[in-house]
């Protein structure tokens, strides 16, 4: 159901989405059993597998869409080891461990912060000074 609803609202033109032309193509979607999608397109394209594969096909929560709608983009909504703490648009993201994630002892880091940072010597000094472990 959860990837129906992302298919339906990414070839749905009433919905404006910048990668709409990736799933125009798609002429309906069925839910057949919890873990089985039918995509019907409407015309043969044996390269549709790729589009499932870009990063704008990433699955949003069905229930976090209803709640957002078209504000979705500012409520991150995570399906993965790691759930939102704390975004401050103009500076970092983090994410902490998921307690409820399916795998036992995953994921190993308690939390993650991500914090853009344009001037590549800037990013050096903070890997020297151990501000920051990766750049």
């Amino acid at each position: 159901a959860a990837v129906k609803a992302n298919l339906d609202r990414a070839s749905d033109p009433a919905n404006h989405l910048k990668r709409y032309n990736l799933y125009k193509n798609i002429a309906k979607t069925e839910a057949i059993d919890p873990t089985t999608v039918k995509i019907t397109l409407k015309q043969p394209f044996s390269a549709f597998i790729n589009i499932l594969a870009h990063p704008a096909t990433a699955m949003i929560s069905p229930a976090a869409l209803e709640k957002y709608g078209k504000e979705i983009g500012f409520h991150p909504v995570g399906t993965g080891p790691y759930e939102l703490d704390t975004w401050n648009q103009t500076d970092f993201v983090k994410v902490k461990k998921f307690a409820g994630y399916w795998q036992p002892g995953l994921p190993k880091l308690d939390s993650i912060t991500w914090r853009p940072v344009a001037d590549n010597n800037t990013r050096a000094a903070m890997l020297q000074t151990g501000e920051a472990q990766f750049a």
